[in-house]
């Protein structure tokens, strides 16, 4: 039904998030949704309707990348998260290699790692190797800053732009 809704917009991406009462925690289970997506026909209908499924997983890059190597379809892959990653313990930047062409969007937070989200710049994501990465990879994707505030959000959300932006362009 959401597929239907959004075929009316510009929407190239539905991000799937599985997290809390959906959470995935393994190999086997993230298999048998995408086998249950494939089965049911809606990878097919997100194709037809000019778009793709991206799956927010929590997994290591390692499972994610066993995931998408064995389930081939062009209407699914990956949201990834740097700051989750991060967060997580892992190295976004070697996990964007690893995942290369699964990743059909990325959102850009920056959290410490074992810790919640802070400002742009203020947490473990290194982000100029991160970008470093994804401009290896040859990613042209959609960014989301998927950042948090602390008083003015119009102006943090600048900031949090610019800092990206500078960042891109630093590695031209």
């Amino acid at each position: 039904r959401a597929i239907e809704l959004f075929q009316g917009f510009d929407a190239r991406v539905l991000i799937l998030p599985f997290f809390e009462k959906n959470l995935i925690l393994t190999v086997k289970q993230a298999r048998a949704v995408l086998n249950m997506m494939e089965t049911e026909g809606l990878l097919e209908k997100v194709k037809a309707a000019g778009a793709v499924f991206a799956c927010e997983l929590d997994l290591p890059g390692s499972q994610l990348a066993e995931i998408f190597e064995a389930f081939h379809h062009e209407a699914i892959g990956l949201c990834y998260d740097v700051g989750n990653a991060r967060a997580a313990g892992r190295l976004p930047q070697e996990e964007i290699l690893l995942l290369n062409e699964a990743i059909k969007i990325v959102h850009i937070k920056d959290r410490p790692v074992g810790g919640g989200n802070v400002l742009l710049g203020q947490g473990d994501v290194d982000f100029s190797a991160c970008l470093q990465s994804l401009r290896d990879i040859g990613y042209d994707g959609m960014m989301t800053l998927e950042t948090c505030y602390e008083r003015d959000p119009g102006q943090e959300a600048k900031r949090h732009l610019m800092f990206i932006k500078n960042e891109w362009d630093a590695r031209t």
